[in-house]
């Protein structure tokens, strides 16, 4: 028995361009473009990577086209409020989708300790103000994090003979940028329009409602675009290679939301079902009826956040509140009634490909082990976790984010020949 873990990296082996970077570049395109339909070449116009030149020689790209009506659609992200804060942040280093999640749990902490600042001034500030209020340390770094995240926005202008004046205001003899809630809910007013407390409840539902309009933005990208992409080439693109023949009971169980195996691998597997042979961990991208309900966000709250109800923001949130795929979910996990117990026999393997083993997805890998440690000293079962690598730096990455979460388990396990490293074989594009 396999069983294979997925995760973004089993995409980009296959040239898919299903990273972080890769569909801001395409959104950023479609906002940017004039023309009423748009091929693949046309998202990719000036992106000269590795993934995309293998793309365009393994796939048929001239298939994908996205039509106006699909442009339009695409075009809303604009106006998303996750989608300004990370198109602001386009010099900084964030280029996976584990940087995007860990940089979502900065953003809410920076705002969860932005709002406790605000409510326990002994005087409420005037939001107007802000990035020249002497009362906040780091005023003018906050404003900028309200700014991108569509919270506050700055007041508009027109000139007037001696003054300056918008819908709401008039200023004399000033151009000092001045600003206001872009949401009326957001404050709890202290004796006049500008003087306030911050409703951070009505503040972090707005976020999450902008967070799941992002989800279903990436979702539309993957049915759009990379679940269109089909082979035009003959030759053998089966990176799991012996690793399926070995049996002919393989399990899935993907991070990702395109349908890579069910597109790409069927003919490789005798009795493949993808009804029941493959599970998508944080939602499937074209079996649910609602394209909200797929899983992206960060992996804790902070106890100091806990407060502030931000919960929804977290995986496991998601994955109750959607009803994604219970992976290992039993009430104990040394349960007979455990999915992944039922189906390991005799020889079996857990195999991960393309997955990052970071610490976002801890709860996963600590439950990993504790089936190690449950076959440890089975006579029944022989199971062993293979870890695919694509080269040494990834391999000494993977090691260190293991032995990280799980520290001398690792060790124990590897002396045991119970975990395993294998390099993987690239697809030629040549």
């Amino acid at each position: 028995m396999n069983i294979f873990i997925l995760g973004n990296g089993f995409d980009l082996a296959h040239y898919l361009p299903t990273a972080y970077n890769d569909f801001m570049y395409v959104m950023r395109s479609i906002i940017d473009t004039q023309k009423n339909e748009m091929t693949f070449d046309d998202l990719f116009e000036e992106e000269n990577s590795n993934i995309i030149e293998g793309t365009k020689k393994l796939y048929k790209t001239e298939e994908v086209k996205l039509d106006k009506e699909k442009l339009e659609s695409f075009k809303k992200i604009s106006e998303n409020c996750w989608f300004n804060y990370f198109n602001s942040k386009t010099t900084q280093n964030i280029n996976t989708w584990i940087d995007f999640e860990s940089e979502i749990k900065f953003a809410l902490s920076s705002l969860c300790e932005f709002i406790q600042i605000v409510n326990t001034l002994n005087e409420p500030i005037n939001i107007s103000y802000l990035d020249r209020c002497r009362d906040i340390k780091y005023a003018s770094i906050y404003k900028e994090l309200l700014l991108d995240l569509k919270i506050i926005e700055q007041l508009k202008y027109k000139k007037l003979e001696n003054s300056y004046e918008n819908s709401e205001y008039t200023f004399v003899g000033t151009t000092q940028k001045e600003f206001k809630l872009s949401n009326i809910n957001y404050q709890i007013n202290y004796g006049g329009s500008n003087l306030l407390r911050l409703n951070a409840q009505e503040i972090f539902n707005d976020l999450l409602k902008g967070l799941r309009g992002f989800n279903k933005f990436f979702y539309s990208y993957i049915e759009d675009i990379i679940d269109q992409l089909t082979l035009n080439v003959k030759e053998n693109i089966n990176l799991l290679g012996n690793n399926l023949a070995i049996y002919d009971n393989n399990i899935f169980y993907s991070f990702n939301y395109s349908k890579t195996v069910e597109n790409l691998y069927k003919e490789y597997l005798n009795g493949f079902n993808p009804s029941y042979d493959i599970y998508h961990i944080h939602g499937p991208s074209l079996e649910l009826d609602n394209t909200n309900n797929i899983v992206l966000g960060i992996d804790n709250v902070d106890d100091n956040l806990k407060p502030f109800n931000i919960f929804g923001f977290t995986k496991e949130h998601q994955k109750m509140m959607f009803n994604t795929d219970r992976f290992f979910y039993s009430p104990s996990d040394i349960s007979s009634d455990n999915i992944i117990r039922k189906a390991l026999t005799g020889e079996s393997r857990i195999i991960v490909f393309g997955h990052s083993l970071d610490i976002s997805d801890r709860i996963y890998i600590e439950r990993i082990f504790k089936l190690l440690n449950i076959y440890e000293n089975s006579q029944n079962v022989r199971l062993k976790l293979m870890i695919l690598y694509h080269n040494e730096d990834s391999k000494c990455s993977l090691l260190n984010n293991l032995i990280k979460i799980m520290g001398d388990q690792v060790y124990k396990f590897y002396e045991k020949d119970m975990i395993i490293f294998e390099k993987l074989q690239s697809i030629n594009v040549s």
